[in-house]
């Protein structure tokens, strides 16, 4: 199942989502233009969990291959665009900053003794997922789905998908090499942005009603 877009027409264009995308395809492109190994430059700035760099910030914009690459551009065009019209720029960059903070201590705490390095742009789209959830786990996906000699489009519900992003996760991780491939436990760190996301929105959601009943 390959996700397109929402299956709901949008109010206006996705600028932002169409930006978030373009920041995807330039990082790799950076990462594979720069002087020396690719190797190097995906190890000088990954996050490693025993110790916390600022330079490991942009481990959130980088991708191990083109298929994960390719995962992260479907699932942020697919997802974002409908929270962001209801969260609003603001909320969107703060949900942003604090779920992906909170996941990566979360997963330093849980594993402070490990030198491995990890690539954690699916920290993002989990935070961003997990708070798209919230409001539309059973709206729809307009997803291409490609069966035993045919292809069709199709409405998907939203959890389906986030199923089959776990498994495009999965996927990707079996084409890790070295020291990348000796991290403990990659998938808790996009359960825990996902989960982070989803309490986020939730907070938000919640703190909104409150003060729309006060009015």
């Amino acid at each position: 199942m390959i996700p397109l877009r929402p299956s709901e027409s949008l109010p206006r264009f996705p600028k932002i989502s169409l930006g978030l995308v373009l920041v995807w395809v330039a990082m790799d492109l950076v990462s594979r233009l720069w002087v020396g190994p690719r190797s190097f430059f995906l190890e000088e700035f990954a996050f490693y969990p025993a110790h916390w760099r600022w330079a490991s910030l942009v481990s959130l914009g980088l991708h191990h291959h083109l298929f994960g690459l390719l995962v992260t551009v479907l699932f942020t065009w697919v997802f974002t665009p409908q929270w962001m019209e209801r969260a609003g720029f603001w909320f969107f960059f703060i949900i942003t900053a604090i779920g992906s903070a909170v996941s990566l201590w979360f997963f330093a705490w849980l594993h402070p003794e490990s030198s491995a390095p990890l690539l954690s742009s699916e920290v993002l789209v989990g935070v961003w997922m997990g708070a798209a959830m919230r409001g539309e786990i059973w709206a729809t996906k307009s997803t291409l789905v490609i069966g035993p000699g045919w292809i069709r489009i199709f409405d998907v519900p939203s959890y389906v998908l986030l199923f089959f992003w776990f498994f495009y996760l999965l996927l990707g991780n079996l084409f890790l090499n070295q020291p990348f491939s000796g991290a403990p436990m990659l998938y808790a760190l996009a359960f825990a942005a996902f989960l982070m996301g989803f309490l986020l929105e939730s907070l938000r959601l919640g703190v909104q009603r409150f003060w729309l009943s006060r009015s």
